[in-house]
């Protein structure tokens, strides 16, 4: 029996980090760079904190902005892939 999983993200611990005004800078230490993050990407970053599915960030952002489900889905899943890439999330 073929189980379908689905995929929940949480932010690894101790990446460092520091916000000013709703802006977020991580710290890449892997590739020594300094990655910004928007307002947006920010409240995706504080859900992170807590396993998430995409469903859940989708929802967040929803609630926040008051945007379609579409939109949101394929800005999400792509921010998720970037920071996935940079290993600042797991999958969980």
């Amino acid at each position: 029996m073929v189980q379908n999983k689905i995929k929940k993200y949480k932010r690894k611990p101790k990446i460092a980090s520091h916000v000013i005004d709703n802006t977020i800078y991580l710290l890449d230490e892997k590739n020594d760079e300094l990655v910004i993050l928007n307002e947006s990407s920010y409240i995706l970053w504080k859900k992170l904190a807590k396993e998430s599915t995409i469903e859940d960030l989708c929802q967040e952002l929803q609630n926040t902005y008051s945007v379609s489900k579409d939109k949101v889905k394929k800005d999400i899943e792509e921010f998720i892939k970037k920071i996935f890439k940079r290993e600042f999330v797991i999958s969980v």
